[in-house]
C-alpha cells in the first residue's frame, strides 16, 4: 500500500485548493488557445496553464485522437494552438472550466456538481473520529482525486489460519470528472500489509442541474443546500459498512475464494488472461507471476493478493490505488465468471 500523505498534510493540500479555486461556465467558442505560452484563457483578463487531466479532457471533446494532439502540443505548437482554436471556434456547447490558482485543471459539463474534497473531508472526518480504534492507512490528493483509506483493527477476522484481515474503508473523490464520490469496503491483510478495495458501498455522481449565464460562480451557500442530503448519506454508509455483520459477510466471501484453485493451465496463461480481462500493462505480468508464485497460493484469494501486491511498490498513487480495485474485483468475480476466467 502506498502511504501517501499524513492527514495533516492531506488536510493542507486540499486546503490550498478550496483557497485558490474558481470555476467559469464559458461557452465553448469564447475559450482560445494562446499560441506562444500554450494558456487557456476566455476572458481579456486571465488565462490559465492547462494540466495535464485539462488537456486530456480537452482532447476528447475536440476529438483529437491524443496521440496526435501531444505530438502537436509538444513538437508544433503553433499547429497544435490553430487547431485546438478552430475546432473550439467551431463548438457551440458551454462548459465548466475549473481552475486553482494559475492552472486549468478540469474541462467539464455545465452540468458538473462540485462536491469538492474540502466538503468530502469536513464531512467525514467528525464522523471517522466516532471510531476510537480507527488508524488511518494512507491518505493523498492527486491531480486526479483524493484518497482517504482507513482500518478498524478490532473487525478483525481469519481468511484461513494465520492469515488475518482487517476492515476498513476507501473513501475517494474526484473534482475533476475523472470519478464519484466512492465509499468502498476495504479489506487489510496484515500478513503483507496489502489493501484489496471491494464493490463499492455508495456512489455518487458529479451531476446536476445546468448552469445559466457566462463565466458564472457557483455560491458556497447553493453548493452546501445542494449536497446536504447526500452528505448525510456518507455519514449512513459509513456507519452501516463499518458493523460485525457487513464484515461477516466481507469474511465468509473471502473464506470461498481461498477454496476456489486455479485452473490446470500454466500460471503464465492465468496472469496473461487476468491482466487482459482487467486492462492491465503488459508490464504487470512479470511482477503478477513473481508474487503468485512467491505466495504459494494457487487460489483466487492468491491471485487478488499477487495484484494487490503491487500498490506496496508503485509510486503513483492513482495507479496503486487501481491496483488495490483489481484485486477486489477479482474476489468480486462470480461463480461463472471466475471460471469463465480460469477456462
Amino acid at each position: 500500500m502506498n502511504r501517501g500523505k499524513s492527514l495533516v498534510e492531506l488536510a493542507s493540500a486540499v486546503q490550498m485548493v478550496a483557497d485558490t479555486k474558481r470555476d467559469y461556465i464559458v461557452p465553448s467558442n469564447k475559450m482560445y488557445m494562446n499560441q506562444d505560452s500554450g494558456r487557456i484563457g476566455f476572458n481579456l483578463i486571465d488565462d490559465y496553464m492547462p494540466n495535464g487531466v485539462f488537456h486530456d479532457q480537452l482532447s476528447t471533446k475536440l476529438d483529437i485522437p491524443k496521440a496526435y494532439y501531444d505530438r502537436m502540443k509538444d513538437k508544433t505548437p503553433i499547429l497544435f494552438a490553430d487547431s485546438v482554436n478552430t475546432w473550439l471556434n467551431m463548438s457551440t456547447d458551454i462548459r465548466m472550466v475549473r481552475t486553482v490558482g494559475g492552472t486549468a485543471r478540469a474541462l467539464l459539463s455545465d452540468r458538473y456538481r462540485p462536491l469538492d474534497n474540502d466538503t468530502i473531508l469536513e464531512t467525514v472526518l467528525p464522523i471517522l473520529a466516532d471510531f476510537p480504534d480507527l488508524q488511518i492507512l494512507s491518505s493523498e490528493v492527486t491531480e486526479k482525486r483524493l484518497y482517504l483509506q482507513v482500518v478498524f483493527p478490532k473487525l478483525t477476522g481469519e481468511v484461513k489460519r494465520g492469515d488475518v484481515v482487517q476492515s476498513g474503508l476507501l473513501i475517494s473523490n474526484s473534482e475533476v470528472g475523472l470519478g464519484s464520490v466512492r465509499i468502498s469496503p476495504l479489506i487489510y491483510r496484515l500478513v503483507c500489509l496489502n489493501g484489496m478495495v471491494r464493490d463499492t458501498a455508495m456512489r455518487k455522481y458529479h451531476i446536476g442541474r445546468q448552469i445559466e449565464g457566462d463565466q458564472d460562480f457557483y455560491a458556497i451557500d447553493t453548493r452546501e443546500a445542494d449536497n446536504k442530503a447526500f452528505l448525510l448519506r456518507i455519514r449512513d454508509t459509513i456507519k452501516d459498512t463499518v458493523n460485525e455483520a457487513s464484515f461477516s459477510r466481507i469474511l465468509a466471501r473471502l473464506e470461498i475464494t481461498a477454496q476456489n484453485k486455479l485452473s490446470e493451465k500454466p500460471l503464465q496463461n492465468v496472469v496473461e488472461d487476468v491482466t487482459k480481462k482487467f486492462v492491465m500493462p503488459v508490464s504487470s505480468r512479470d511482477s503478477i507471476l513473481k508474487n503468485l508464485i512467491n505466495g504459494g497460493d494457487l487460489s483466487q484469494w492468491g491471485l487478488a493478493n499477487s495484484i494487490t501486491a503491487l500498490a506496496n511498490t508503485e509510486n503513483d498513487y492513482d495507479k496503486s490505488v487501481e491496483y488495490e480495485t483489481i484485486g477486489g474485483k477479482i474476489i468480486d468475480l462470480t461463480d461463472s465468471e471466475w471460471k469463465v476466467l480460469m477456462n
